[in-house]
């Protein structure tokens, strides 16, 4: 629940269990700030707990505490020294009022700021309070308190070193339930507590000033026959429907297919016609292959130590099921015994064998339970293979709460796992026991995560069984016409992986008057910057940047992926600014200013479709050369408000072209747009 609004904020979470030692924070400048999240005292010391967190504190670490402190008892019922406590807390802005804490029910709360408090859901009209404090200082804000017998009790806070939300006041949920809405706003909470306002955030939601689009499809299914009545009289499969229905409906929209190296292999459960439909699925220009694993694990934990307890080996069970997560065995299919090496680098070995020459294949999508061991994490990464999947995205009428998005990643001993940015019809449809129309819910989801703010950008993730019916295949094509209507910057999943690989690494290094360097950021290309009203990039301070757009309040800057270190600077617009770019749905990259105009590289899927800010000039010439057409020139006009727009040819390959814009100084030129060759 917290990760995700901290990973908007531009924040990193490094879970540590406080069953082991506490970490040393000596020299760890990049820590901003510590979390802790209990509903019980949790701490075996809590004395020693308090210490370290003492001098934490006095290193500049800001802290947020989530319901209850944990340390006033030891998880043992010891009580801890009332001035160890009341040191900390008065040094982080607060003071606790000892005895007050009320075993009724207190009445209406006196303070309740409503930017902060019924984020989700209204307030009951009465609580408890099990831990009561008072903010110290009038530098501190309190955004909710309540009157009880025992006096006042202020239940969210946030001072210059801290902020503390009491138990019971963060969050709604109904035990033995899934359901859960937030009380407090998070992201509001975490950004004040840790003074990420203003400050620039590297954004995995966006390239070029629009919000991303990429599509990934496991394999499971690819053998199941088809129930779609012009299908099934010519004894098709799944695949086969995805292939003509999907993928060569929309050479517009890159995709990402992962087979199943079992469903392939012929000494498991592979045919003359899966093995048809993969080198057909793989030919395509647009589809970027991935691997699903060899056998299909469905619960990884089983095999964190070799062996699953209990499988029969060399049944490989090849009539099959979907692949459902909650199927009541550990791999789809088991003709061998499990080996790691063979379920990652053995199975995207074979898989590659299917490829066009020069395509690659460079992406792992956890199968299952989509819950790798740190170990399988590792393997991936020795193997040289990017990683996705688990996350399950959800926000709708079943999930209405911004909880149910997930965090961008989660960390392992072996590396980072990177989740989907949205959840597959699996989880729409029952696992795939019904509703199999159910996937058409995405759109909602999609469109929750966009505004007020963008979370997540837009991915349709789905599996080869949506192919089965035409109920889920109607859902899917649905999806991706509704994407495909909006303004999107379409890439490989591939690309996603190492924008948010890039979001880990990424360290932002504060310049001075508004300016910071971008280092370690690999493919992440695009930061968001909130709070900073009437304030852009000044291009003349700045090195690196391509340009800018604003969105819903936001400023999201686009860097130059060329650039190794860009440096932002913000400040009042000026009145005269060089050439910039607003938004493109084509990656673009190696931007040169002059007098004359301006050049970059671009490349992508579908339309080249993009709008820049010229500083000056009636009409320009754009010129353009690549994707075999030969070299092109379009004339455009230049608007009221300063931007020209153009588009470049139509691609289903990501085919590179060279762009150059001049400003034209023949009045007598024609300023309706013209293309030619030249």
């Amino acid at each position: 629940m917290a990760e995700m609004p901290l990973n908007h904020l531009g924040l990193i979470v490094e879970p540590h269990d406080i069953r082991k030692p506490l970490p040393d924070l000596a020299g760890r400048d990049d820590v901003r700030g510590i979390v802790t999240w209990w509903s019980d005292d949790v701490y075996d010391d809590p004395d020693g707990f308090l210490q370290w967190a003492s001098e934490a504190a006095d290193r500049g670490t800001r802290f947020l505490f989530l319901g209850s402190l944990g340390f006033q008892r030891s998880r043992a019922g010891e009580a801890t020294p009332a001035y160890l406590v009341d040191r900390l807390l008065r040094r982080l802005g607060v003071r606790m009022l000892r005895n007050a804490n009320d075993p009724a029910f207190l009445s209406a709360p006196i303070v309740k700021d409503q930017g902060m408090v019924e984020f989700e859901r209204a307030l009951p009209p009465a609580g408890r309070v099990t831990e009561a404090l008072r903010a110290l200082n009038t530098d501190a804000k309190v955004f909710l308190s309540a009157e009880g017998k025992q006096g006042t009790s202020d239940l969210v806070i946030v001072t210059p070193f801290a902020g503390f939300v009491s138990d019971g006041y963060t969050h709604y949920s109904v035990e033995g339930s899934t359901f859960r809405q937030w009380y407090i706003n998070p992201f509001r909470l975490f950004s004040l507590t840790f003074g990420t306002g203003g400050l620039p955030v590297p954004d995995t939601t966006t390239i070029g000033g629009r919000r991303i689009f990429f599509s990934h499809i496991d394999g499971d299914g690819w053998r199941n026959e088809t129930k779609i009545a012009n299908y099934r009289t010519r004894n098709a499969r799944a695949i086969d429907v995805i292939l003509n229905e999907v993928l060569n409906g929309f050479p517009d929209l890159p995709v990402t297919v992962a087979a199943i190296a079992a469903d392939l292999d012929p000494e498991w459960c592979g045919d003359e016609r899966a093995i048809s439909a993969a080198y057909a699925v793989y030919a395509l220009p647009h589809v970027e292959a991935a691997s699903h694993t060899y056998s299909h694990p469905f619960y990884w934990g089983m095999f964190e130590n070799g062996a699953a307890t209990g499988e029969r080996i060399g049944d490989a069970r090849c009539a099959g099921a979907s692949g459902a997560v909650a199927h009541p065995v550990a791999r789809a299919y088991s003709a061998r015994a499990f080996n790691l090496d063979l379920e990652v680098s053995g199975a995207a070995g074979y898989i590659a064998r299917f490829l066009p020459p020069g395509k690659p294949l460079r992406l792992l999508q956890w199968s299952g339970d989509t819950s790798p061991f740190p170990g399988a994490v590792a393997a991936s990464r020795a193997a040289g293979l990017l990683n996705i999947n688990g996350g399950d995205s959800r926000f709708d009428a079943n999930f209405p709460s911004v909880s149910w998005v997930s965090s961008l990643g989660r960390y392992t001993e072996g590396g980072w796992q990177i989740y989907a940015a949205a959840s597959n019809e699996n989880t729409y449809t029952y696992l795939w026991t019904g509703r199999f129309y159910g996937f058409q819910q995405l759109s909602e989801n999609l469109r929750r995560m966009e505004s007020p703010r963008r979370l997540k950008p837009i991915n349709v993730y789905y599996h080869v069984y949506s192919g089965e019916r035409l109920s889920s295949l109607n859902a899917l094509i649905e999806n991706l016409r509704a994407a495909r209507a909006q303004e999107i910057a379409p890439i490989r999943t591939t690309d996603y992986v190492e924008i948010a690989n890039g979001f880990y690494t990424c360290r932002i290094v504060e310049l001075g008057d508004g300016q910071w360097r971008i280092e370690d950021r690999g493919a992440l290309n695009t930061m968001r910057v909130d709070d900073r009203i009437g304030e852009v990039p000044d291009l003349a301070r700045s090195q690196g940047v391509l340009g800018w757009r604003r969105h819903q309040g936001s400023l999201y800057v686009a860097l130059d992926p060329a650039h190794p270190a860009p440096v932002l600077a913000l400040g009042p617009e000026p009145a005269e600014q060089p050439a910039s770019l607003v938004e493109s749905r084509w990656p673009v990259r190696d931007m040169a200013r002059a007098d004359s105009g301006f050049s970059f590289i671009a490349a992508g899927f579908g339309p080249g479709e993009m709008t820049w800010r010229v500083p000056n000039g009636a009409r320009h010439q754009v010129t353009w050369a690549g994707g075999g057409a030969g070299t092109l020139t379009q004339i455009v006009a230049r608007r009221p408000d300063g931007t020209i727009s153009f588009s470049l040819p139509a691609t289903n390959s990501a085919g590179v072209f060279s762009v150059r814009v001049r400003r034209l100084l023949d009045s007598a030129e024609s300023a309706d747009p013209v293309t030619r060759e030249e």
